[in-house]
């Protein structure tokens, strides 16, 4: 079944990632969770693009701000000690948590398996470190917008436009393709 394409989803999707994750640490891990996700079936959020923390959707971001304004989504910051500047944090609040579920509900009815599998994925992203995140998203989107097939060309690639990370750092992250490959459609 194929789940349909519409802002409801794009909330539900987001709905899923915030409530199975808990609490997101970081607007980047929640692009990059939002992105890995998303390729394995949902496919409702099709602008992401490529940008210096790796893949990146206005409509995600727009939508999530919409959660955060409606209440809907708790957004909290901590000032962290190593960049000195704000990480904000996601989480489902008490009251928001039977609305948040009603938007989970509405996809299950269109794609149950779908949503399962990405509540099983999404708790096996969640343990990553937003930079490990952040490299493991742009090895997939890498391979998937350029084609590179052979992993130590995809590692000199993201090893290119992700120069803060050495070539063994972004090469531990390759295990992202172990980790989708049971969520994926094929």
């Amino acid at each position: 079944m194929v789940i349909a394409s519409s802002r409801i989803t794009q909330l539900a999707l987001i709905s899923i990632i915030i409530t199975e994750g808990q609490r997101i640490a970081g607007r980047t891990k929640m692009q990059k969770i939002g992105y890995l996700t998303n390729i394995t079936g949902w496919n409702v959020f099709t602008d992401f693009k490529y940008h210096y923390y790796g893949p990146y959707s206005e409509t995600l971001a727009n939508n999530l701000n919409s959660l955060v304004e409606n209440r809907w989504v708790q957004e909290d910051f901590e000032i962290t000690e190593q960049k000195n500047n704000q990480l904000y944090i996601y989480s489902a609040n008490k009251s928001s948590t039977k609305r948040l579920n009603a938007l989970i509900n509405r996809a299950r009815i269109q794609d149950e398996p779908l949503v399962e599998k990405t509540l099983g994925l999404i708790g096996q992203l969640n343990v990553f470190s937003p930079d490990n995140l952040e490299i493991m998203a742009t090895l997939v989107f890498i391979r998937r917008s350029e084609g590179i097939d052979n992993n130590d060309e995809l590692v000199k690639r993201v090893a290119e436009l992700k120069d803060r990370f050495d070539e063994d750092r972004i090469r531990s992250n390759l295990n992202i393709f172990k980790i989708l490959k049971p969520f994926m459609n094929n």
